[in-house]
């Protein structure tokens, strides 16, 4: 008797922690729900205003490489440059929920083999953004030291006031950002001399800025995977 009693304790205790794992389990995958829907939101947003300013910055690029003398080019020149420069589109993506797994051991908690394996392919590519991002980054720093050597920046004061206030500024209309320029003077003396660098430099920092928007991409078709997965595997609901 007393081994019986032992046993059903035993069986007891097993069953509670059991349910116990499968409710954290629950948990994390409703938690990993929102998660992945804010994602989306934000990656959608993100590539929306990339692609704008890539928009932008080919533009800026015909510009430089139809080099003028006369104060409408000049103008033109710095515009472009300021607007479309100014930053990027980035995503702070959701990790809270894959921080929780991975500092308490969750991962075992997480018994659907198809769940446990989009866990890990989404923060697989939360790395590869990350990479993306700081090469993205490399070639910003870069021509925006070629900046320095050809813009007369004091012009822009007012311009980087209004973009400081709200970076979706980049996005609005040019006219806007015109009225802001402070006198005529642009380029500086001899400036015309670094356009072949600036050219170079932007064409870079365009080709990392669409090889990022390729990973979003690719980070957002997991995530509506993994949205569906867990919708139909633990019969969640938004």
């Amino acid at each position: 008797m007393l081994f019986l009693a032992v046993f059903c304790g035993f069986l007891a205790e097993y069953q509670l922690e059991h349910k116990i794992e499968k409710d954290r389990e629950m948990q994390y995958m409703q938690s990993m729900l929102k998660d992945l829907q804010n994602d989306t939101t934000a990656i959608n947003k993100a590539l929306a205003g990339n692609e704008a300013l890539l928009d932008g910055l080919d533009t800026l690029m015909d510009i430089i490489a139809k080099p003028g003398n006369d104060k409408a080019y000049e103008k033109r020149l710095f515009l472009y440059s300021v607007k479309y420069t100014y930053w990027f589109f980035n995503v702070e993506f959701s990790q809270l929920t894959l921080l929780q797994l991975k500092n308490s051991g969750g991962y075992r908690l997480i018994k659907n083999k198809e769940a446990a394996a989009a866990v890990v392919g989404y923060s697989e590519g939360l790395e590869w953004s990350k990479g993306q991002f700081a090469e993205l980054v490399q070639y910003f720093h870069k021509y925006e030291d070629t900046q320095k050597e050809i813009f007369n920046w004091s012009a822009a004061k007012g311009c980087y006031v209004w973009l400081d206030n709200d970076k979706m500024n980049m996005l609005r209309p040019m006219q806007e950002m015109e009225k802001l320029v402070i006198g005529e003077n642009y380029i500086l003396s001899g400036a015309h001399l670094q356009l072949s660098r600036y050219y170079s430099e932007l064409l870079f920092y365009t080709s990392a800025m669409k090889n990022l928007n390729t990973n979003f991409r690719n980070q957002k078709k997991k995530a509506i995977t993994f949205i569906k997965l867990i919708k139909e595997n633990y019969k969640l609901k938004n």
